[in-house]
């Protein structure tokens, strides 16, 4: 099974050993992918660890699984990632897909990121305002990246 973050790995050997805990995400990038495989595969737990400490502390896993019950995560697309400097955190940008109540949705987000204990953490982000339902045009490509066009992909 190919991972749920777009990498084109298997899960097995891409974000399923940082979720497991079997090793540490390597850079703000991969810490991403892997919450963003772990929304997919409903590993709340994992998300909830990958907070940072400051965010953590009004979480619970419960409350990650009913916020996101309804959403169908489809694909995750990397837009760009910012190195940390002294006055900014490290940031991804990024685009997911997922389906809400049967409508497509996008999420785009530039998140900050820092290392706590050695680790990385996702602290926050910012919501981009096109964020929201999105109407895929039936011809064009797949959002996913398939090479399909969307009325045969995700539109089905």
């Amino acid at each position: 099974m190919q991972c749920y973050c777009g990498s084109g790995l298997s899960f097995a050997d891409c974000c399923e050993p940082l979720i497991l805990g079997q090793c540490s995400p390597p850079s703000a990038e991969a810490l991403m992918r892997s919450r963003y495989s772990a929304y997919a595969s409903q590993n709340y737990d994992y998300i909830l660890k990958t907070y940072s400490a400051d965010q953590r502390a009004g979480l619970s896993a419960e409350a990650l699984e009913e916020a996101a019950a309804s959403s169908q995560w489809l694909a995750l697309r990397i837009e760009a990632t910012t190195s940390a400097s002294q006055n900014h955190p490290e940031q991804v940008q990024f685009c997911a897909y997922y389906r809400e109540q049967g409508q497509l949705c996008q999420l785009r987000e530039t998140s900050n990121f820092v290392v706590e204990h050695g680790e990385w953490r996702y602290r926050d982000g910012v919501i981009a305002p096109d964020s929201g339902p999105v109407k895929w045009p039936r011809n064009q490509s797949c959002f996913c990246g398939s090479g399909l066009k969307y009325k045969r992909c995700h539109a089905r």
